[in-house]
């Protein structure tokens, strides 16, 4: 089926980019605008696709990029495609920098799962790492205390394989289908204030466990964050019930920019699928539809994860997207990343959770402009930072020898206090979605302050996030009350 309702949507939301370029502020609308349409978690490790020098096929919106299919990059996949002599490709479900994600219909178990397919060469091996850590997370040591409540919350890898192709040799897993992940679920929208409780209490936990087994996640933000796909939802359904009931694959045409066929692999060109296909979201809740009981959630996407005290992961090889990114990656590029990284990140995906606005934006930023945000809004950097080579110009730019803006024309951003009465109160009071009393606003803010601490070795840890009076008070009980609705 070529483009209709589904490539529409995407060609709106393009023309609702190029509106939004004159907005002021950190809109919610503009934090998604420029990602990948995905329901499932995937992202850019250090290795991703890298495009020719020379773009030779027209953009597709909301796909990925067709100079991606090249030797080492993406493996081309159509519609009714047969992989391992088994899964049945049925629909797209997202892709990334080193990855793309199908429907598949599992013939021999009678199931639909998420394919995973990597990119070829640096892409396969990413993935290999992905699955391995993702088995070594599903066996989980016996405690004395019982199993960690942060055990189930992550992908289970149901079979891995690869696949040789055209443009190399793809690493391949398959797992059970996601809803939706969180960041499209809330876009535009808000979390009930419940929901948004129990949702942080499950990432918390989640974060737990793989900290208790030695694992940095590396790349957590809430587009890596899954909602899970209720079972009844799939089980009963054929493939044809599936296009009977969600509709056929959305497709377009890919087309050269000189007007020439594509390239395939005779002659040793490189191998383009004749069409893409638009991620589908048949399942999707908008956030404020949530119920407690739509909580369950997985956190995927485990190409960046790393064990620190077997691997050393220095502050440059951080391909966590800017907003996110721990700034020790910044100024201590040479340092070993550790735990901390993640508490960082984790405090923007909390925040975000109950948030319309982040508390910090790259959006149309640089990345100096960036750090001079998180500046804004947390306080002046430490010396050894404000001093350093790399920053000096910006300090006397923007900053006084206390390390607070001087008076120029560039936007300043709000403190944390005042971004959370306007980021988060005012929009939860305008849409009537529950807001935070002042107790509860001063333990939330209380521990986000705690989470972002520049120096890592200052962070709280995550044994300190969950013992916080805001997850005791508020999001661990919600936690505990969604496991007893969703069972």
């Amino acid at each position: 089926m070529m483009a209709s309702a589904r490539y529409m949507s995407f060609l709106r939301i393009s023309s609702l980019r190029s509106s939004l370029l004159g907005c002021t502020g950190p809109s919610r609308a503009l934090r998604f605008l420029s990602r990948p349409q995905s329901t499932q978690a995937v992202s850019a490790p250090s290795q991703a696709v890298s495009e020719p020098m020379t773009l030779q096929y027209n953009w597709i919106d909301g796909a990925e990029c067709p100079d991606g299919y090249y030797h080492g990059g993406y493996h081309p996949v159509s519609i009714g495609d047969v992989l391992k002599r088994r899964y049945r490709i049925v629909d797209k479900l997202g892709h990334g920098g080193y990855s793309t994600v199908w429907l598949a219909h599992d013939d021999d178990a009678q199931r639909f799962v998420a394919l995973k397919i990597s990119t070829g060469g640096p892409g396969s091996d990413c993935l290999t790492r992905e699955t391995k850590t993702l088995r070594d997370l599903a066996h989980a040591p016996t405690l004395a205390q019982g199993v960690h409540p942060g055990r189930h919350l992550f992908p289970t890898v149901l079979d891995a394989f690869q696949v040789i192709g055209p443009n190399g040799t793809h690493s391949c897993y398959t797992t059970a289908p996601a809803r939706d992940s969180i960041r499209l679920a809330a876009e535009f929208r808000l979390f009930q204030l419940p929901v948004a409780r129990a949702l942080a209490g499950a990432i918390v936990q989640a974060v737990s466990y793989i900290h208790s087994r030695g694992y940095v996640h590396g790349d957590l933000h809430w587009g890596n964050i899954l909602v899970q796909l209720p079972p009844h939802i799939l089980d009963k359904l054929s493939v044809e019930q599936y296009y009977e009931k969600y509709d056929e694959p959305e497709t377009v045409t890919i087309t050269r920019r000189d007007g020439q066929p594509l390239a395939s692999t005779d002659g040793g060109g490189v191998h383009v699928p004749p069409y893409a296909v638009l991620p589908t979201r048949p399942w999707a809740l908008s956030a404020d539809k949530f119920t407690l009981a739509d909580t369950s959630i997985v956190v995927g996407d485990f190409g960046e994860a790393f064990q620190p005290g077997t691997v050393v992961r220095l502050g440059r090889d951080c391909h966590t997207p800017r907003p996110m990114k721990p700034l020790e990656a910044h100024f201590m590029p040479d340092a070993p990343m550790s735990f901390p990284a993640d508490i960082w990140t984790l405090a923007s995906v909390l925040w975000d959770l109950v948030a319309m606005k982040r508390f910090v934006s790259a959006d149309f930023a640089t990345e100096d402009e960036t750090i001079a945000q998180h500046i804004d809004v947390i306080g002046p950097l430490p010396d050894e930072w404000r001093k350093s080579a790399d920053w000096r110009e910006q300090q006397v730019r923007y900053f006084d020898e206390q390390g607070r803006r001087r008076n120029t024309d560039e936007a300043i951003w709000p403190s944390l206090e005042v971004a959370f009465d306007d980021g988060v109160q005012k929009y939860r009071r305008r849409d009537n979605l529950g807001v935070f009393s002042e107790d509860e606003r001063a333990a939330f803010l209380d521990l986000i302050r705690r989470m972002v601490v520049y120096d890592p070795e200052g962070r709280i840890t995550i044994d300190g996030v969950l013992q916080s009076e805001w997850m005791q008070r508020w999001a661990l009980p919600a936690f505990d009350e969604a496991s007893k609705e969703s069972v």
